[in-house]
């Protein structure tokens, strides 16, 4: 066998499914450290039956399971598949016409495991068996693991001879040895089993043998007393037979006179409930129909309020409307305003240009006039027109920053007037809406607080409504109970009536027994001295009735008497009347047999314990059943009765006896069979009816108090109705009053909104020109410092030139008062463009306040069209609901007389009902007398059937049918002489004492039990010799082969160690040549240059080649079909890699080599890898490469 496939899932940090495909040759599995290879190996060993966890590198077998890594989650279960080709039919018997053969073995982390054969459920034995002798193997020496191979070398001689046996090839042979052997211990302990069986039954054969004849005799007056108690049985068999006849056609006639009133009570019920149905359709079709009128006013008055509402909304936009139209006739007048004054500054700004350039020109012909004097004067002029023209700059910049300045502050006085009155609007419009909320929140709450209530009723009308659907159930359940508990009463009286009578009459008792009791009334009993019969004062426990009714036989049916001379009196009668026989015990004169401690019972097995009976009759008790132990069954009273030897009789609970002369008696009951427990059964069903009549009693109590709750639920319930429909129209109103709040709220809302629109807008130019004046007051403390300053340097440079600036004085003032002209209209230039600026961003700002303005008057315009419209909706829909509303009632109303005419029909039927109840009570009470008639009839008869059948086991036909094949057609016996014979009989039987009468059938049994084990102690002699020949044969098998592979294992080391050590010599050596069946194998090396030596005083390297030498002797003269080798040739260096791959490749010529490896030596004399990668960490991956084909 080669392997073919190695299949691996979840096995150790093999994660997902990977196949491995082995091809002929050497293959190498390669990877780094920790990455799963020696996972290959531990997978091969555990799929070929591996137990050891040790062995598989783990603490339990759990641990071979994926445990989970790089966020993969644990696996449940682990499985390894193994394919072998079948190709030197080797497999045992029943697998070789398989071309393949697959092996299956899979755990689950529950513990559960399995192991499969092609698929099929098998033993671990088969796994075994499959490589038991091959060489292969989970420990075979064609599996070496990693580390393993130090442990060849350090193996004792039992384990070394463990690898040459399977080598030989007698492994098997082993193992059919043991079990060999096991079965020869297994023989012979049966065999003794045997022989002890054997000689019991010998002894108890002579035993048996008395005994049968004896049954003989017994078995024939038996016989006969059988043959006259059936024709008596049958006779009165028949007798109330006939009487049941005649009852039972009376009983059939008032039956079916019941049956006619069920019939019709049922078609009445019928007729009720459909009627009850036509009321409940009604009953919902009118609460639907209050419903429909209900929803339709709570419709008709939200369309009422959305109507008046609407109409409030179209009036309140056209006010606004009017309010926002007034607004835009403002703004349009006021940018109309801003217009005039734009084309005033325009105006003004052109008229102030042409000035500025007249003042200009003028100066330019003042400059020219002027010029002589001022080139002579140039020096000075230069200097002192520079600080002038900065202080002129200054002057006129601080004259318009002091314009524009005013301008601001007009603007800001302005703002502050129209931002006063808007917070008055904010403040006004703030407290109606906080008004508008306050009303809003408090008819939300209103609402709330009654949908609340409303949501509370309809709970409590469902609790309530459950409450009373419950309670009406259980009503129903409880009537119904109480109607069971009657009829279950009723049948337990009938049957403790009829049994009671029977009692009365004393008819499980024997004639003479029932004459003499009901001879002496009960009130006479006591003059006569009659106390009663044993069986009535004598109280068995529960499970013993049988059990003491086979221990007192006929003496349960004795009667009690006072004195001897009224057993006389009784006794006189009975000869008297011919009224047959009975037993008598005189209280006063009764003597109990005398019995020492030793022959008695012990106290914990005497049937005395298990009886309870008064203090006056308990000396009686113990007479009778002192000397009775009780026994669970046959075997321990059989058991008992051997062991102690005391004169005492075992009675079982069954009723088998075991007399005190050894007799046993069992199999049936006798004529006052049952008696206990017909008193036993009179007694619980008494206790039966008692605890009937008292939860008749608490069932009729409950079923008042269930009627009074539904009545108080269903009062409770219309209470409740009437506030809910209350409470519905209190929410209607709230949700009316909720409607108009929230509408007002929302008005309120968007008038705020817009007041605080145009007080942020107002506010936020009031801050603007805030911070433009801030700007400017800067600018103007400024300008005034520079002002000063520039003025200073001007003085300066004016009495410096005082002698040249007097010929120009005039000229200067003429050109400074032109400048100054100059400065201001510059000025009046700046603040007219400053200020017209400002009027067209104010007319742009009116614009689109005006464009918004009119977009809302559209808006709202288009709102109070859609109230309209709505309005016009809202009317028709009202005029809609009010026709529908006045058909709804006129139907309701029509509903509601129908529900009365049905509801006065149901009444009608009821009494029907009750008056044919009242028929069919009295009619059951006829029933049931003539039941309790029949039924004791019946019962008489069938106490005749079941005595006839405990005690013959069968049925009257087969009784009559047996009656009629045993007596001709002469037999004219009459029941009186067939009766006088049958006590005859029994008091033949009587005298005849210690009778087995299974003793006959017994003895045949045991003699043939007897013969059989005879012919089987033989045979297990026999199969005891041949397996001890089957022993010989395999030890001489075993010794032959291991001898002879021995041999041949030491030719192949003497070839193979001295190319490993290039020199020295080894050697296999039997620890005890005397024993080679069980001697251990010694490998003694003798490495080159050294003496010879055991293994254990070897370097590393040395153990290791010694180890390969010895492995590799085995497989060149047993090649297996495989090998796995799992880094053997770690611990040599490279000279000995070499020859280890040489020899390798000579084994591998013949054998499947799967090696593990790190070497790359070894790498390179594979002909394919396997890789193991391991991408995430914790999880294995399989790469393969076939060298050869990569080479090609």
């Amino acid at each position: 066998m080669k392997l073919k496939k190695l299949e691996i899932l979840g096995f150790k940090s093999f994660l997902d499914k990977a196949a491995i495909h082995f091809p002929p040759g050497i293959s190498a599995v390669v990877g780094p450290n920790g990455c799963g290879k020696s996972n290959i190996i531990d997978a091969l060993r555990w799929v070929m039956g591996e137990q050891s966890v040790k062995t598989l590198r783990g603490k339990s077998m759990e641990d071979i399971i994926f445990a989970g890594a790089s966020g993969k989650p644990p696996l449940n279960m682990a499985e390894v598949a193994l394919t072998l080709v079948n190709d030197n039919g080797s497999v045992p018997a029943e697998l070789r016409d398989y071309a393949e053969i697959m092996i299956t073995r899979r755990l689950y982390r529950s513990g559960e495991s399995g192991y499969f054969l092609n698929k099929r459920p098998c033993r671990l034995k088969d796994i075994h068996n499959l490589f038991l002798g091959s060489g292969l193997g989970a420990k075979s020496f064609a599996v070496i693991q990693q580390g393993n191979i130090g442990a060849i070398t350090d193996a004792g001689p039992d384990e070394r001879r463990h690898f040459i046996e399977e080598a030989a090839g007698v492994t098997r042979f082993k193992q059919r040895r043991i079990e060999t052997a096991r079965k020869i211990e297994a023989t012979r302990q049966n065999l003794y089993r045997v022989m002890d069986i054997v000689g019991e039954i010998k002894r108890q054969m002579a035993s048996l043998k008395r005994q049968a004849r004896k049954a003989e005799l017994y078995k024939t007056y038996q016989e006969r007393t059988r043959t006259f108690d059936i024709f008596i049985g049958l006779h009165y068999y028949d007798q109330y037979s006939a009487e049941l006849t005649e009852s039972t056609t009376l009983l059939q006639e008032l039956k079916d006179a019941d049956l006619n009133h069920v019939s019709e009570i049922k078609k009445l019920d019928a007729a009720v409930e459909d009627i009850k149905l036509q009321r409940w359709q009604k009953n919902q079709e009118i609460a639907e129909q209050k419903s429909r009128k209900h929803e339709l006013q709570r419709t008709l008055d939200k369309t009422e309020n959305e109507l008046q509402h609407t109409r409030g909304e179209i009036k309140r936009l056209d006010e606004e409307i009017s309010a926002l139209q007034s607004a835009c006739d403002d703004l349009e007048a006021k940018n109309a305003r801003m217009v005039a004054e734009i084309g005033e500054s325009e105006n003004q700004r052109q008229e102030l240009e042409q000035a500025i350039q007249a003042v200009r020109q003028e100066i330019e012909q003042e400059r020219s006039a002027s010029g002589d004097v001022a080139e002579k004067m140039n020096a000075l002029k230069t200097a002192l027109e520079t600080h002038r023209s900065r202080l002129t700059d200054l002057v006129g910049q601080e004259a318009r920053y002091r314009n524009i300045h005013q301008a601001a502050q007009n603007n800001r006085e302005s703002l502050q007037r129209r931002l006063k009155k808007t917070d008055e609007e904010a403040a006004l419009a703030a407290r109606t809406l906080s008004n508008a909320r306050g009303a809003e929140t408090r008819s939300q709450a209103h609402l709330v607080e009654k949908q609340e209530a409303l949501r509370v009723l309809e709970r409590q009308i469902g609790d309530v409504r459950q409450q009373l659907e419950t309670k009406s159930r259980k009503l129903s359940e409880q009537i119904k109970l109480g109607q069971a508990l009657d009829l279950d009463r009723n049948k337990l009286r009938s049957r403790y009536t009829t049994l009671k009578k029977m009692e009365d009459n004393f008819e499980w008792y024997r004639d003479g027994v029932r004459a003499i009791m009901q001879h002496t009334p009960p009130e006479e009993r006591a003059q006569k001295g009659i106390r009663g019969l044993i069986a009535d004062v004598i109280t068995p426990e529960p499970g013993y009735e049988v059990a003491v009714e086979a221990a007192l036989g006929e003496s349960l049916q004795y009667v009690l008497v006072d004195e001897q001379q009224h057993a006389h009196q009784a006794i006189a009668y009975l000869q008297e009347a011919s009224s047959g026989r009975s037993g008598f015990v005189p209280v006063n004169a009764f003597r109990p047999m005398a019995k020492t401690a030793g022959e008695l019972p012990p106290p914990e097995s005497c049937l005395l314990n298990h009886v309870r009976v008064s203090d006056a009759y308990q000396p009686i008790a113990e007479a009778l059943f002192r000397h009775v132990a009780v026994a669970d069954d046959l075997a321990s009273a059989t058991a008992r009765f051997n062991r102690n030897g005391v004169f005492q009789t075992i009675v079982t609970r069954k009723g088998e006896v075991v007399t005190c002369q050894g007799a046993f008696v069992g199999g049936g009951g006798d004529a006052s069979a049952g008696i206990l427990a017909q008193k036993q059964e009179i007694r619980e069903l008494a206790s039966q009816i008692q605890d009937l009549d008292d939860r008749i009693t608490g069932a009729r109590q409950i079923q008042d108090a269930l009627e009074s709750e539904v009545r108080t639920l269903e009062t409770d319930l219309q209470v409740l109705l009437t506030e809910k429909h209350q409470t519905v129209q209190d929410e209607i109103d709230a949700q009316k009053k909720c409607y108009r709040a929230a509408e007002d709220l929302k008005a309120a809302q968007r008038h705020h909104e817009i007041v605080q629109l145009e007080q942020d807008r107002l506010q936020g130019e009031e801050s603007e020109i805030g911070q433009e004046i801030e700007r400017y007051n800067e600018v103007l403390n400024e300008t005034a410092g520079d002002i000063e300053q520039t003025q200073h340097q001007v003085a300066a440079t004016t009495t410096e030139l005082a002698s040249v600036t007097r010929q120009m004085e005039t000229f200067q003032q003429k050109e400074m008062d032109i400048k100054l002209r100059l400065t201001a209209l510059q000025a009046k230039m700046e603040n007219n463009t400053n200020s017209l600026r400002r009027l067209k961003e104010f007319q742009t700002d009116g614009a689109q306040r005006f464009e918004n303005l009119n977009r809302e008057i559209q808006s709202k315009r288009e709102r109070s069209a859609n109230a309209a419209r709505q309005i016009l909706k809202f009317e028709e829909e009202l005029a809609l609901t009010y026709r529908e509303l006045e058909q709804l009632t006129q139907v309701l109303d029509s509903n509601e007389s129908v529900y009365q005419t049905i509801d006065r029909q149901l009444q009608e039927s009821d009494e029907t009902i009750a008056r044919i109840q009242t028929h069919r009570e009295q009619n059951n009470e006829k029933l049931r007398l003539l039941e309790v008639d029949v039924s004791q009839r019946q019962m008489k008869r069938e106490h005749i059937a079941s005595r006839l059948n405990e005690r013959y086991h069968g049925d009257i036909e087969m009784f009559r049918t047996e009656l009629k094949s045993k007596l001709n057609e002469d037999f004219s016996t009459t029941v009186e002489e067939a009766e006088s014979e049958l006590e005859r009989c029994r008091q033949k039987l009587a005298q005849i004492n210690d009778v087995n009468l299974g003793a006959i059938t017994e003895y045949e049994q045991y003699k043939t039990r007897h013969d059989f084990l005879c012919e089987q102690q033989d045979d297990l002699n026999q199969a005891v010799e041949d397996l001890q020949t089957v022993i010989r044969k395999i030890n001489t098998v075993t010794q032959e082969r291991f001898l002879k592979t021995l041999e041949q294992v030491n030719e192949k080391l003497g070839e193979v160690f001295p190319k490993l050590f290039e020199g020295g010599t080894a050697q296999l050596v039997l620890a005890n040549p005397n024993d080679p069946l069980e001697s251990g194998v010694e490998f003694m090396v003798h490495p080159p240059g050294k003496k010879v030596t055991r293994m254990s005083l070897l370097s590393g390297g040395e153990k290791a080649l010694s180890a390969i030498a010895f492995i590799f002797s085995i497989f060149l003269i047993k090649p297996t079909a495989f090998c796995l080798l799992d880094e053997i040739d770690a611990p040599l260096d490279e000279a000995n890699v070499y020859r280890f791959n040489e020899l390798l490749k000579i084994i591998g010529a013949k054998s499947q080599i799967i090696m593990i490896t790190h070497n790359k030596k070894s790498m390179e004399f594979a002909d394919t890898l396997f890789g193991i990668t391991m991408e995430k960490k914790g999880i294995s991956k399989v790469v393969s490469v076939n060298l050869e084909r990569e080479a090609a």
